[in-house]
C-alpha cells in the first residue's frame, strides 16, 4: 500500500506514479514481481474531497494506466474510497 496526501490532484497522481515506479524497480531487483495489469488504484478521503478528483486520474506503472476502483476487497474487509464501511456492510449483508 502506498499513501500520499495532497490538495493538488496533479501532484498526487504524479507522486503515486513515481512511487509505484520505485516499488516496481525494487521488486524486479529482489525477485518478487508486480502484475501491472492486476494493480488497482483506490483513492480515499471525505466524500467532498474524493468528488473533486478527476474521473480519469493518470497513475501509470511501466506505461500502463492503473485502473481506479471505488472499493476494494482486501481479505475479509471491503474498503471503499470514503472509508465509511458501507461497502463492507453491504458485502456482509449479501
Amino acid at each position: 500500500m502506498i499513501t500520499f496526501a495532497s490538495n493538488d490532484p496533479e501532484e498526487l497522481f504524479s507522486f503515486l506514479t513515481y512511487d509505484q515506479s520505485n516499488v516496481k524497480q525494487w521488486l524486479d531487483s529482489n525477485r518478487p514481481s508486480i502484475n501491472d495489469l492486476k494493480t488497482k488504484f483506490l483513492s480515499s478521503g471525505i466524500r467532498y474531497k474524493v468528488s473533486l478528483l478527476p474521473s480519469e486520474p493518470r497513475v501509470c506503472l511501466d506505461g500502463n494506466l492503473i485502473e481506479r476502483v471505488n472499493s476494494y476487497n482486501s481479505p475479509g474487509v471491503q474498503v471503499d474510497e470514503t472509508l465509511s464501511w458501507e461497502a463492507h456492510i453491504s458485502e456482509v449483508v449479501t
